[in-house]
């Protein structure tokens, strides 16, 4: 019953405190474009940990090891593949008509 309090609650406080370190960081800086540019490496890995964390350490119950060993990575081999060809295809087109 409290998680249901206090997960919007530490979501909206993470949410807020990320958006004041970037506006600080990022967004006031004298050179917004090359200061992103130098966070991004450090925003994706921070994202990667965090969902390979959650997919390994909640992965699906098995009665085999080794096959319940590949789930997660199959699975993530996937979704990323899925995001990648949904960029590419929405966006290139977009660029080659400039």
């Amino acid at each position: 019953m409290v998680s249901w309090f206090l997960s919007p609650v530490l979501s909206g406080a993470t949410s807020v405190l990320m958006f004041v370190l970037v506006r600080h960081f990022i967004l006031n800086a004298s050179n917004p474009v090359a200061r992103g540019l130098l966070c991004l490496p450090v925003a994706y890995g921070v994202t990667i940990f965090i969902n390979v964390f959650s997919v390994l350490h909640d992965g699906p119950p098995c009665e085999s090891h080794t096959v319940c060993m590949l789930v997660p990575y199959f699975e993530t081999l996937h979704n990323t593949n899925k995001r990648y060809l949904h960029y590419y295809a929405n966006t290139l087109p977009l660029s080659m008509k400039r």
